[in-house]
């Protein structure tokens, strides 16, 4: 029993340093980041090194991002993923949209919104870390018996020679 007092109380622990201190402190951090991505477009187009329509989609990303990078999480990703497999049409004109832009946009429109890209996948690997403690353990043991798998199907479908190592010395 102390055990799992102790255990449960290491969860609580962790939980609260990386919710409470962790998490939002690299939100922070990513966010501003997200917004000297969006000054840069903007710069991009005083210069003139963007054009309005590429700008308009460019800041529409970036926007996106900002607006999700809180509280975007391995759970909203699967939900977007069946949200897609479910509506095809919308999966189509999303990528539609996103191939119109790639081949229109300049090339420091693109890194700016390459980088706004990495913001957000590290803002959803941080927002997903209070649950990595979970994750990670029932990776392994899955990692694991899918090794365990697919050796005991290789033994099985061995030749007795291939398969003398194996055996043990009789005497």
């Amino acid at each position: 029993m102390t055990i799992v007092i102790f255990i449960l109380f290491g969860l609580a622990m962790w939980h609260f340093v990386v919710e409470s201190i962790v998490v939002p402190s690299a939100r922070a951090a990513l966010r501003l980041r997200l917004f000297a991505l969006r000054d840069e477009l903007r710069n991009l187009l005083v210069k003139g090194e963007a054009g309005e329509e590429e700008f308009d989609e460019a800041q529409r990303i970036v926007n996106n991002v900002i607006r999700l990078a809180p509280t975007f999480d391995a759970f909203g990703l699967e939900q977007w993923r069946r949200t897609l497999k479910a509506n095809p049409e919308m999966a189509e004109r999303i990528e539609r949209r996103k191939r119109h832009f790639e081949s229109v946009a300049s090339q420091p429109v693109m890194n700016v919104i390459d980088r706004a890209y990495r913001v957000g996948i590290t803002s959803l690997g941080f927002n997903s870390l209070g649950w990595l403690i979970y994750f990670v353990p029932a990776l392994m043991v899955a990692l694991v018996w899918k090794s365990i798998t697919r050796n005991v199907v290789r033994i099985a479908t061995a030749t007795e020679h291939e398969l003398m190592p194996l055996q043990p010395c009789q005497a």
